[in-house]
């Protein structure tokens, strides 16, 4: 239950913190020294505690001593009517029964624990009852029960004025707020904790917050820094004997040994974790390794081994009802087994996971649909105040303007009877001119109010357009895929040579339309990538480029110059290397030359960086110079080159974000250059001024 999790590939959030208490678990001399009290005790509420406080520290290492003790903790308990004893055996017992895959008892456990602890003002398990079920709600997406919980869990423990404590809620509600994707406000809760943490010597708080740090680095791709602080809190955990932490750990420094290409590493680290888990008895941790090994597995080309652990994992995971770890081990299952060609097996793994998505996006809905009808009179209500709001201001100020008015004229109204006469009407005139105005700014805000909800409703429109395009448009292409390759294995002997050929067509085709299905999608996201900004190296990226379609090059005789060297750029490192690699890859695939060139060059003309990329291939009519850019124009057929029709849309699309132009210049039969602006305020000025130099990147020959 009080654990920390750490990334696993990217099916799972980043931060899984579910923060532990500040007593020492697991530390083997501190157990045996309360043992040895617990065997001299004679009186009989101390022996309840000592139990309750053995219990809870053996739930890291052996979890059946954790149900041993709490219960005969709550037996005796009972037998004497000490409430203080039976709160604390409740919630030992209620970390039992979450950990064994029973969360409804283990909050049946903790609800009756924190009614206890309220009524004798012991705050510290109130702390922790409330803590250990917002732990649960968020498992299971019930993040405003969670909050409130994590919130009343601190302001016990400010109550008790245990800092420790804090930490706790501090860490589990920026868990929240990562796993929801709210970075920024994790980020804040995470520094408040470390502060908090940082003061005290605690080895178990030292190791949640090397751990913390640890994940931050790696999330970042700072492996060498991650590694550093993942070593400081294995260390601690040894000398705790924390068998849950070192477990967690080593699932952590799996993932960076595989990042590092060191797969035997990442193989040894994972099956120990494993081990470890299997050894403690906790069921969840035991999953979260079986999933994370397996995609070591996978990613080492390990298939066989990947299918025996994933099938253990989803076994785990149907006997204790984890839906969303059914899901991704049932889609990775289909996967792996497609690649074995086992295509029954992987349909029926394909299948399972679609009756659980499909019962899991429908409980989704029905929740979505209920917080915007919230919002929604939310919104109503507000809107109906600042009207009546408004409406109360103009009488006040149409009855202050009256009384002035009817002052005035009573003192003047005997002298100036024509004057007064005249000044009215004019008031008239411009109390009228004034009502008619503010009835066409009313008019007019609620005409943009419209505007604005018809353009949100657009903006949802296309967030669900990209999700069906993702799953449901994919799903029945990967479907017509396999089983045409499994039709056209059964046939292959039998079949003509004309039925032969409709397969291939029909598989060429599900191909082009997957890629064009990918390339929508990477359309789409560009505006709204969630993909941080980080200083580029141009020169890097022109070298990645090149390496990534070496073949291409090797086949064509190519070359790629670049004739200076190339800035540092503050931008999304994939949209970057998507505008270049595309030009780059039309430069050599549109060219029917003997020895294709591609020649890279920039040139500053005012607030500008100009990127020219410059090829002798086949050119480009000047009618198409503009429509090139737009959505699905092709100048060819796909019989003559692949393609989907949108690279230069998308181009155009990452260089509009920077707030730059593209164009380009081009003779049919002569070759093409193509040009783009970017505002200088986006380049890291160096500290010294690179020489031009005519570099050859690729020498193909």
């Amino acid at each position: 239950m009080n654990r920390f999790i750490p990334c696993y590939i990217a099916k799972i959030p980043l931060f899984l913190l579910v923060l532990f208490p500040t007593i020492s678990f697991g530390q083997s001399l501190e157990i045996d020294s309360l043992q040895e009290v617990l065997s001299t005790s004679t009186i009989v509420t101390e022996r309840i505690d000592l139990l309750n406080k053995i219990g809870f520290k053996y739930y890291r290492i052996d979890l059946q001593k954790t149900y041993d003790l709490g219960s005969e903790a709550l037996e005796l308990s009972e037998k004497i009517d000490y409430p203080k004893g039976k709160a604390g055996a409740l919630n030992v017992l209620a970390i039992y029964y979450d950990l064994r895959g029973d969360p409804e008892k283990s909050i049946a456990n903790n609800m009756e624990c924190l009614a206890i602890a309220e009524s004798i003002q012991n705050y510290t398990l109130a702390s922790w009852a409330c803590n250990d079920m917002a732990i649960i709600h968020e498992r299971n997406g019930d993040t405003e029960n969670a909050l409130k919980l994590y919130q009343k869990s601190i302001a016990h423990a400010i109550e008790k004025k245990d800092s420790s404590k804090q930490i706790v809620g501090l860490g589990n509600i920026g868990s929240l707020h990562a796993n929801n994707g709210n970075k920024e406000e994790a980020k804040e809760y995470f520094n408040r904790a470390l502060a908090i943490g940082k003061q005290s010597k605690k080895a178990d708080l030292l190791i949640w917050c090397h751990q913390i740090i640890g994940e931050m680095h790696f999330e970042e791709n700072e492996l060498t820094a991650a590694t550093e602080h993942f070593t400081i809190a294995k260390n601690l955990g040894e000398q705790l004997n924390d068998k849950t932490s070192l477990s967690e750990i080593k699932i952590s420094q799996s993932l960076i040994y595989l990042k590092q290409d060191k797969t035997e590493l990442a193989i040894l680290e994972g099956n120990e974790a494993r081990s470890l888990a299997e050894e403690i008895g906790d069921f969840e941790l035991l999953l979260w390794t079986n999933i994370n090994l397996m995609e070591i597995y996978q990613k080492t080309q390990k298939t066989d081994q990947a299918i025996r652990i994933g099938q253990k994992g989803l076994e785990l995971a149907k006997t204790y009802k984890y839906i969303e770890q059914e899901m991704v081990l049932s889609e990775e299952l289909a996967q792996l087994y497609a690649e074995k060609e086992n295509y029954e097996a992987a349909f029926n793994h394909h299948q399972f996971y679609l009756n659980l998505r499909d019962s899991l996006f429908s409980d989704e809905k029905i929740k979505y649909v209920s917080k915007l009808e919230k919002q929604y009179q939310t919104k109503q209500k507000e809107s109906e105040n600042v009207l009546l709001k408004a409406k109360q201001n103009e009488q006040l100020a149409t009855i202050h303007s009256q009384k002035m008015l009817n002052n005035l004229l009573g003192l003047i109204t005997l002298l100036v009877a024509l004057l007064g006469f005249f000044i009215f009407r004019a008031y008239r005139l411009s109390y009228a001119s004034r009502e008619l105005l503010e009835e066409k700014v009313k008019i007019r805000t609620q005409e943009l109010e419209a505007v604005n909800l018809d353009l949100l409703k657009s903006n949802e429109e296309l967030e669900s357009f990209s999700y069906i395009a993702s799953h449901d448009l994919k799903e029945p292409l990967r479907n017509i895929n396999s089983f045409t390759a499994l039709l056209r294995r059964e046939v292959q002997s039998v079949a003509s040579e004309n039925a032969k050929e409709y397969m291939s067509y029909i598989l060429k085709n599900t191909q082009q339309m997957n890629m064009l299905i990918q390339d929508v999608l990477e359309y789409s996201s560009v505006s709204k990538s969630e993909e941080s900004i980080k200083t580029i190296d141009l020169n890097e990226v022109i070298q990645k480029i090149t390496g990534s379609f070496s073949q291409s090059i090797k086949e064509k005789t190519a070359s790629i110059y670049i004739n200076q060297s190339l800035p540092h750029l503050k931008g999304r490192p994939s949209k970057v290397y998507f505008l270049f690699k595309n030009i780059i890859e039309n430069g050599i695939r549109y060219n029917e030359n003997a020895n294709p060139e591609i020649r890279i060059d920039l040139k500053k003309e005012g607030q500008f960086y100009i990127f020219s990329i410059a090829d002798n291939g086949i050119g480009i009519e000047p009618a198409y110079h503009k429509k090139i850019f737009e959505m699905f124009k092709r100048l060819h057929t796909r019989m003559n080159y692949t393609g989907s029709g949108l690279g230069l849309s998308l181009c155009k699309k990452i260089v509009h974000n920077f707030e730059g132009e593209i164009w380009l210049d081009s003779k049919l039969g002569q070759g093409t250059t193509f040009y783009f602006s970017i505002p200088v305020d986006n380049f890291v000025q160096q500290e010294k001024e690179t020489q031009a130099s005519k570099e050859k990147l690729e020498n193909t020959h």
